[in-house]
């Protein structure tokens, strides 16, 4: 299951505070949101992306083409809304009052925002607001990458894991360093991993997420050292390696020297 269907909008799971039940007849006797300003559809099945007139179609058509394959839009009735703002994309999904409270929740929708700037709007800024049945937001996620961060990159998936490709890289290269590193068990599937490969003038650069124990440990730094080493002896023909660990907004933390 797709990390954003953990808690689609059910109307009979609402849980309404005292009074709630109040703005929810309100709201019934109001148009739908999308109605009121009047956003134009696209269909996938069953499922709507609505949008504003400022989004052109051949946009909305690959978001719902990506939202399709990543086992979010599924033919069983889902809406989502996009819209722009200033020089952002604004993602809206439905989701129940029940994600108000889940960190883990959170934290994987900030990560998405990263995944969508990436994989569907070029590079673009991209949040994600989660909302009612209305696309009323609940909660806004603003984008996690910093700027610098959006590029173009081209990617690979490995066992579900994603190596992204700086234009420097031939793609080649890029399928070498991912089919080492299913040899290597580096990714041995399902990890969900978010990695980059690049090159800059001293030499191949390799970096990825960690969470925030790896970090702090002191012992990374040397592990990661060494496997600078080993990617340099094992692929790179002795080249010079930096192997980058990074925050979830891909800010490097510590990198191995060339």
């Amino acid at each position: 299951m797709n990390i954003i269907n953990k808690f689609i909008n059910n109307p009979l799971k609402f849980d309404f505070p005292k009074g709630g039940w109040i703005l929810f007849v309100l709201l019934g006797l109001g148009l739908n949101a999308c109605e009121k300003i009047q956003d134009k559809e696209y269909r996938v099945g069953k499922d709507v992306v609505f949008y504003d007139g400022s989004i052109q179609e051949t946009m909305v058509q690959k978001l719902a083409e990506f939202l399709k394959r990543d086992g979010y839009l599924d033919d069983s009735g889902l809406r989502v809304r996009l819209f722009s703002e200033a020089d952002s994309f604004v993602f809206q999904l439905v989701a129940d009052t029940t994600a108000l409270s889940d960190t883990a929740y959170h934290e994987l929708v900030r990560e998405y925002t990263a995944t969508l700037c990436r994989e569907v709007f070029g590079g673009k800024n991209t949040a994600i607001w989660v909302c009612n049945k209305d696309f009323q937001p609940f909660m806004k996620f603003p984008c996690i990458l910093v700027p610098e961060a959006r590029r173009e990159m081209s990617r690979v998936e490995v066992v579900g894991n994603l190596l992204y490709f700086s234009p420097q890289i031939d793609t080649a290269d890029a399928l070498a360093l991912s089919a080492f590193l299913v040899r290597d068990s580096f990714f041995t599937g399902g990890e969900r991993m978010i990695t980059e490969f690049d090159q800059v003038d001293k030499g191949w650069v390799f970096r990825f997420v960690v969470n925030a124990e790896t970090l702090e440990n002191e012992a990374s730094r040397s592990i990661t050292d060494s496997y600078a080493r080993r990617l340099s002896d094992s692929l790179f023909n002795g080249a010079a390696v930096s192997v980058q660990l990074c925050r979830r907004d891909m800010g490097v933390v510590y990198a191995s020297p060339f």
